[in-house]
């Protein structure tokens, strides 16, 4: 059975910790879910990529690709690589907000004047169960799949060593992944992003680039 293709973003339920922000905003099959969860201090955007087929077929499930970006990006801004994603016309592509700085991790210092910022246990724990309640996934090992670019390319990485129950395939593009340095100079590094020391890294000049600490 087919069904007609609609003009709107489908109805996504609330749950797993994440509380939607009013409703979703774009096309059908190109919209920004934005969400809060004690997770993360501050309002999330998830940007979803379907394929173009996905209202007009309602038995047909799909891989998920999570993609995500990288430092002072946002999954509000579609003058990333979004283009490209949605070509593919084969898959579901999901892209969560990882903060201006937020290195996909659990932060172990909690108390700056940033808030919480549980990243790691926000994809993993919230944004990938809530996508698999609310849209027709393969939600399976096979049928998923974790890719970043710059920061988010050590996102992948780290995600897919420390899930790997998760994601049977990943990808870094250009990630900031080191792996002949030492713990330390890889700290130092994330800590110059997370001061704005580095404002080359960070693309832009704008001081809206950098997180306030306060």
């Amino acid at each position: 059975m087919r069904a007609e293709a609609v003009s709107g973003p489908p109805e996504m339920s609330d749950g797993f910790g994440l509380t939607q922000a009013g409703g979703a905003t774009g096309s059908a099959t190109n919209f920004v879910v934005t969400v809060n969860t004690p997770q993360v201090a501050g309002a999330h955007r998830i940007r979803i990529l379907l394929p173009r087929d996905y209202a007009a077929d309602p038995d047909k499930r799909y891989p998920v690709l999570y993609f995500l970006h990288g430092a002072s990006d946002d999954p509000d801004n579609p003058n990333l690589a979004y283009p490209a994603l949605a070509a593919a016309q084969s898959m579901i592509t999901v892209i969560p907000d990882g903060g201006l700085r937020g290195w996909y991790s659990n932060w172990l210092d909690q108390g700056t004047a940033a808030g919480a910022q549980n990243w790691e246990n926000f994809h993993i724990n919230q944004v990938i169960p809530f996508i698999d309640a609310n849209l027709r996934t393969t939600a399976t090992r096979k049928g998923r799949a974790v890719a970043g670019l710059s920061m988010g390319g050590f996102g992948a990485l780290h995600y897919a060593q420390r899930h790997p129950d998760l994601f049977s395939q990943v990808a870094t593009l250009s990630g900031a992944n080191e792996f002949s340095r030492n713990h330390a100079v890889m700290r130092a590094a994330v800590v110059a992003t997370l001061t704005n020391i580095g404002a080359p890294l960070c693309g832009t000049s704008s001081p809206t680039c950098s997180l306030n600490f306060g």
